[in-house]
């Protein structure tokens, strides 16, 4: 039979759940400062510590009924907002007309791109996509198709030429 975490340990755990920061946690919980970095790495190593932890995470979850599923749907449909082309409109409310390379004149559209960016990277993170070991080539959706942009060309290029 484990023993159960002494006080010290359990505000520690109670602390870590603040804000996951280990050392900070370590210092709240009364550690000392100067070793607050070690001890929280050797806290968190500590099997009885992680279980403790991901205990009242759960039981936090189904308090506020926030589950990685609800996370990762909100984060979806951020990236889908994020992604939805919108048309540009001059100061009267008129399209904004841009010129193709093909001499078309069409109107132009723009996408939050920072805000699909990083709901995308929240997303590749959660299903362990982002490793080293992956190239992520460069392509933008309109109306529902992806696009090659230029940097596919140049990404194959150096990816190949490393």
């Amino acid at each position: 039979m484990t023993r159960p975490l002494n006080a010290k340990q359990l505000r520690f755990v109670e602390e870590y759940l603040c804000d996951l920061n280990g050392t900070q946690a370590a210092i709240r919980a009364g550690y000392a400062a100067k070793w607050a970095e070690s001890t929280a790495r050797d806290l968190l190593q500590d099997p009885r510590v992680t279980a403790r932890v991901t205990e009242l995470q759960e039981q936090r979850s189904k308090q506020s009924e926030i589950t990685a599923e609800w996370i990762v749907g909100r984060i979806r449909e951020v990236a889908e907002r994020c992604m939805q082309a919108v048309p540009v409109r001059d100061r009267k409310g008129n399209p904004v007309l841009v010129d193709t390379p093909t001499g078309e004149v069409t109107p132009a559209y723009t996408f939050d791109s920072a805000g699909a960016n990083k709901a995308l990277e929240l997303l590749g993170k959660y299903r362990g996509i982002f490793t080293e070991k992956h190239v992520v080539t460069g392509r933008y959706v309109i109306e529902g198709r992806a696009e090659a942009s230029d940097m596919d060309e140049w990404l194959r290029s150096t990816s190949a030429g490393s």
